[in-house]
């Protein structure tokens, strides 16, 4: 189930901000063993062709995610789900190798990661068919943006819902105001590293209490070699904000990180 609203996914733009090293404790580590970790059957990671840019609609099920559609928007005229077809196949490839890889790990529920938002059939932002987009302009077109949950623990299922307290005396801010006491920080690590294999994805945001947790788990599996050494160099892709800066990540992934792809 997607799980955004219009005023939280306003906040989402083309900016990225570097993010140097939290010297804050570790997050809580379960017992991984050593990296690698087991061989793994993976589907591509990098588009090779001629058609590459074409934008395709995503599979609504593959190895480790799955793509649950608005109603309303499940016709191919509809869905939201078009995506580049290069950014497909490393979301695709992603998803499996945290399937794969971190099957037996201990934290979280070990479900499938759930895909939100991503663009239209023409390559339009979510929403432009009913004159309703939920998206600013500059993001959501062409099939180069994609909403993804976080893996999470204490749930279910990994659909995308706030991971942390998001409302204070009954106020909605779009934001964790307290831990995110719902993340597996460690599976969403270890995807956020798979996805930055692929040198043309240009920012990964996420929020910005979540970013102290994800990037502890993310600097222990680049030590531990969970996460290729090409991807742990690329961590200052990961985006976020712990003030308004006026850069979008401060607001509206409290239930999302967003994943944008280089325009060329």
């Amino acid at each position: 189930m997607r799980y955004l609203l219009a005023i939280a996914a306003v906040a989402t733009i083309v900016a990225a901000i570097v993010v140097h090293r939290i010297p804050s404790p570790r997050a809580a580590r379960p017992s991984l063993g050593p990296g690698p970790g087991p061989a793994c059957a993976l589907p591509p990671r990098t588009c090779i062709g001629n058609d590459c840019d074409e934008i395709v609609e995503m599979p609504l099920a593959g190895p480790g995610y799955v793509d649950v559609q608005l109603e309303g928007e499940q016709t191919p005229d509809s869905s939201t789900s078009f995506l580049r077809r290069d950014l497909m196949t490393i979301v695709r490839y992603a998803a499996a190798k945290v399937e794969c890889k971190a099957r037996d790990w201990p934290s979280g529920n070990g479900g499938e990661i759930v895909l939100g938002d991503m663009s239209e059939r023409d390559g339009s932002r979510p929403g432009m068919h009913i004159g309703s987009p939920r998206h600013p302009e500059q993001t959501h077109v062409g099939g180069r943006d994609i909403d993804i949950a976080y893996f999470q623990r204490d749930t279910l299922d990994n659909q995308l819902r706030p991971i942390c307290r998001h409302q204070e005396h009954g106020v909605e801010l779009y934001r964790c105001i307290a831990p995110p006491t719902r993340l597996d920080a460690w599976r969403t690590a270890l995807f956020i590293g798979a996805l930055l294999e692929e040198t043309r994805v240009r920012v990964i945001g996420v929020d910005g209490t979540a970013a102290t947790p994800i990037l502890a788990a993310f600097d222990e599996l680049c030590e531990t070699a969970w996460i290729d050494k090409a991807a742990c160099n690329r961590r200052n892709r990961i985006a976020f904000e712990t003030s308004d800066t006026g850069r979008g990540w401060f607001r509206g992934h409290h239930n999302h990180m967003h994943v944008s792809w280089w325009r060329h």
